[in-house]
């Protein structure tokens, strides 16, 4: 089942979410300087949803930085 977003129910893409915040820096560039709003709005997404795209990331995704 895929990860659901928001009250429209908008479904990110893990993989471009995974190389958006990776090119960027990691996890804890955009995290540190607070660029998830920027990381949502490149992925198309509504700017609402930037905390469950973080905590998203941040459960499924952060470990394949390592």
């Amino acid at each position: 089942m895929p990860v659901m977003l928001g009250i429209d129910g908008q479904s990110p893409d893990l993989f471009k979410l995974f190389l958006v915040v990776r090119e960027i820096g990691g996890y804890q560039f955009v995290s540190g300087k607070g660029l998830w709003a920027f990381v949502v709005k490149e992925l198309g997404l509504d700017l609402d949803v930037s905390a469950s795209v973080k905590s998203i990331y941040a459960k499924y995704l952060h470990e394949l930085e390592k």
